[in-house]
C-alpha cells in the first residue's frame, strides 16, 4: 500500500511531541494552523532528516520500530530510506514512485498522480493545492511547540488524521492515524534545509534480480 509504505508509514524526535493537548496549551484557530504548514512549504526547498518510525495499534502496542533517512525536494521528489531493522527504499518523483523491499527483492511502480495526491507526500513535498483538501486546527504549547492536525474533507485515502509537529519553523514530527486504527509517529533529527541535493537522489536504479510489478497507470 503506497501511501502506508510512505509513511507508515512512512514521517524519536529530539523530544517526544504527542498530538494531545495538555495543561498548557492552547488552541490555534483553523486559519492560524493553516498558515504554519503553509509558511513551512514556502520556505522549504528541500529537507533531509535522519527519522525514527513507531507503529502502535489502538491499544498502544508497538508494532513496528524502523529507522532511517529522508530527503524532499520541492516540487514532487522524495527518497525514503529505511535501514534498520530492514532495507526498504522509496522514490517518488512527480511520474512515478518506487518501493523496493530487499528482503523480498521486489521492486513496484506506480504512477505518481492520485497516490501522491492522497497522501502525505504531496503536502511535504510542497504542493500547496493539497491544503484545500484537509480541516486544520491545532495547539501550542507554553515552550512554543506546534501541533498542528489536518483532517481529510474527503472519505478516500488512507488516513483519517495527520499531524505536524513544529519546533519553532522547523519539522520535527509527523503523526498519522490510520483507518485501520493504528497510529504511526515520525520523529525527525539531524535535519538539514535548503542546501544541495543530488538529483541522483530521486532517480530510482533498479537492484539486479528483483522482480519488478509495474502498476503504472497507461
Amino acid at each position: 500500500m503506497l501511501t502506508k509504505a510512505v509513511f507508515v508509514a512512512a514521517f524519536s524526535l529530539v523530544a517526544c511531541l504527542p498530538l494531545q493537548a495538555n495543561a498548557d496549551s492552547a488552541p490555534l484557530s483553523p486559519d492560524a494552523a493553516r498558515k504554519i504548514v503553509r509558511n513551512f512549504i514556502d520556505a522549504t526547498s528541500n529537507y533531509q532528516a535522519d527519522f525514527t518510525q513507531t507503529l502502535t495499534n489502538n491499544a498502544g502496542q508497538i508494532l513496528e520500530e524502523e529507522a532511517g533517512q529522508l530527503w524532499l525536494q520541492r516540487p514532487g521528489q522524495f527518497r525514503w530510506e529505511y535501514r534498520d531493522p530492514w532495507e526498504r527504499q522509496i522514490v517518488g518523483n512527480q511520474t512515478e514512485i518506487w518501493l523496493y523491499d530487499a528482503e523480498l527483492e521486489q521492486v513496484t511502480v506506480r504512477s505518481a498522480e492520485g497516490a501522491l495526491l492522497e497522501s502525505p507526500a504531496a503536502l511535504l513535498v510542497g504542493d500547496m493545492s493539497a491544503l484545500d483538501d484537509y480541516r486544520f486546527s491545532g495547539t501550542v504549547t507554553g515552550d512554543g511547540t506546534v501541533m498542528v492536525n489536518l483532517e481529510p474533507l474527503t472519505g478516500h485515502g488512507d488516513f483519517e488524521s495527520i499531524g505536524l509537529g513544529f519546533a519553532g519553523e522547523e519539522l520535527v514530527s509527523l503523526e498519522l492515524n490510520d483507518r485501520f486504527e493504528q497510529h504511526t509517529l515520525i520523529n525527525f533529527r539531524s535535519i538539514v534545509k535548503n542546501t544541495s541535493l543530488s538529483p541522483a537522489l530521486f532517480n530510482f536504479e533498479l537492484p539486479d534480480g528483483a522482480d519488478v510489478i509495474d502498476q503504472r497507470i497507461n
